[in-house]
């Protein structure tokens, strides 16, 4: 009797020893196949990525489908890892089901980013690259994403908006056409020569490499102010070139005016004094 319970207890160790080395060597399996598959998911992502960068697909459709791609991709590995180990396939999908339900009511607004980023990806409003002014911002468009777009300001800030932020507002894609209009506004007095100011805007504006000969460049008469007339010059040039034209022709008209003796005028108003003589006649009766 007491061999038998001996020969017993040796056969209970060697089946724990068994299932610990087989669950064991399970579980090295699935931890290999979760950071292999992840590695191979980072490797497809990557060449479907250059293979859209070789058929010149934009640049933010392409990183998005990747990162959906991605995602997915993983999301096989992870079940596969988890059937490793001995968890039902089935068990798996039917739990990612029910969190993916959960999750999707408790994070609508997520979901509403993600549909916002497709729409973005499917009626292209903008693309990477472009300057825009949308969502209550102003920048550099740099990538879009599944939930949020990555924009750059002019000062060089990053700044994340989420897609569902476009859709709300207006958009605004500042060099989405290859000309764009400057308006270069100046005010001369009213004792100046207007068409002589109107020469001097031209010339200075025909000589600039920068500007477009078609439209052509106009001078106009806009407004007769208090104290100056207003005038607008209006030439065409590349976005890119929109903010030195502005910059640099304003100092240019400065130093012209001066040099013709033509007169930028600041507000003034003239103050006219009218004294009442009716009491110093009084008093001076009496």
């Amino acid at each position: 009797m007491t061999q038998l319970t001996t020969l017993a207890q040796m056969v209970t160790m060697d089946n724990i020893d068994n299932l610990a080395a087989q669950w064991a060597l399970n579980l090295l399996t699935a931890i290999i196949i979760f950071f292999v598959g992840k590695w191979i998911c980072n490797i497809l992502k990557n060449v479907f990525t250059k293979v859209c960068e070789s058929r010149q697909i934009d640049a933010s459709l392409s990183r998005f489908a990747g990162s959906v791609i991605y995602y997915l991709l993983m999301t096989v590995v992870i079940v596969a890892a988890l059937g490793k180990l001995g968890v039902p396939v089935t068990s798996v999908v039917a739990i990612l089901g029910a969190a993916g339900l959960a999750v999707g009511l408790a994070l609508q607004g997520s979901l509403s980013n993600f549909a916002a980023g497709v729409m973005i990806l499917l009626f292209r409003p903008f693309k990477t690259g472009d300057v825009i002014d949308g969502g209550g911002v102003v920048g550099v468009i740099v990538g879009i994403d599944m939930l949020t777009t990555e924009m750059k300001s002019f000062d060089g800030k990053q700044m994340i908006v989420p897609n569902g932020k476009f859709l709300d507002s207006v958009i605004t894609n500042i060099n989405a056409y290859p000309s764009r209009r400057v308006d270069i506004e100046f005010s001369i007095s009213y004792e100046d020569d207007v068409d002589q100011a109107r020469e001097i805007v031209l010339g200075i504006l025909n000589q600039d490499d920068r500007v477009l000969e078609d439209p052509k460049v106009s001078v106009a008469l806009m407004n007769f102010g208090d104290s100056s007339i207003d005038l607008v010059a209006r030439p065409w040039v590349a976005p890119s070139n929109w903010w030195p034209v502005l910059a640099e022709t304003r100092e240019k008209i400065k130093k012209a005016f001066d040099s013709n003796g033509i007169t930028i005028p600041f507000p003034q108003q003239d103050v006219h004094i009218i004294r009442d003589s009716a009491p110093e006649s009084e008093e001076a009766a009496s």
